[in-house]
């Protein structure tokens, strides 16, 4: 059963380097992305699954078992 959004996403953990974040995402598929949603920051959701920051948000993103910073 979906939650709210179907995204993977932490919030408030820059401090450590998103580390919850980052282990989320090693358990889950390859190309499999996360969301870092600072402090004073969020994030919109729309209906056809578009994520839209609002604020300084970290991208993640899992490549084999890497996960790197994927940031525009």
């Amino acid at each position: 059963m979906p939650g709210i959004a179907d995204i993977l996403c932490d919030t408030h953990g820059e401090k450590e380097d998103w580390a919850e974040l980052k282990a989320l995402l090693k358990l889950s598929p390859d190309a499999s992305v996360g969301y870092g949603i600072r402090a004073g920051a969020a994030i919109r959701v729309d209906p056809d699954g578009t994520v839209a920051p609002m604020g300084r948000i970290d991208r993640l993103v899992k490549q084999g078992d890497k996960v790197r910073r994927a940031n525009p």
